[in-house]
């Protein structure tokens, strides 16, 4: 009886646990950066938010990539222009503030979930893509 229920249980779970799609497993690292504008006499607030959400990401890549790079031993460089296509970013948070000189500075705060082995994997196919390239 006690094999039989033993069976039966292995039977229900090991196909759960094989299905389980690798992703949901992987490990995904959260990371945040905050970017800067300082406006300038002619600039709006909305144009100064997006130079600033644009700063927020381009640091946040460069993180991404010096992560990745330090936890593979792999310079993955070759991937700066791919990489926004890769990751999923959320801007959770923005401020503006207004200095002694009354020069105001626009601050938005971005986060991302990074898988670091989806994206080796999609770095690994992009390469073996340009070697094919590279050789036709």
């Amino acid at each position: 009886m006690k094999n039989r229920i033993s069976s039966l249980v292995l039977s229900l779970i090991l196909p759960i646990i094989i299905l389980i799609p690798r992703a949901a497993l992987a490990e995904h690292i959260a990371m945040t950066a905050t970017g800067e504008y300082t406006m300038g006499d002619n600039d709006t607030y909305i144009e100064a938010k997006q130079l600033a959400l644009q700063d927020a990401k381009h640091i946040l890549f460069k993180n991404i990539e010096t992560y990745i790079g330090s936890k593979t031993g792999v310079s993955i460089g070759d991937i700066g222009p791919y990489l926004p296509g890769m990751v999923d970013i959320e801007e959770i948070g923005a401020a503006r503030t207004i200095l002694k000189n009354k020069t105001i500075v626009a601050t938005v705060i971005v986060k991302a979930l990074v898988d670091p082995d989806a994206i080796m994997g999609q770095v690994a196919s992009l390469r073996d893509k340009k070697d094919i390239e590279a050789s036709a």
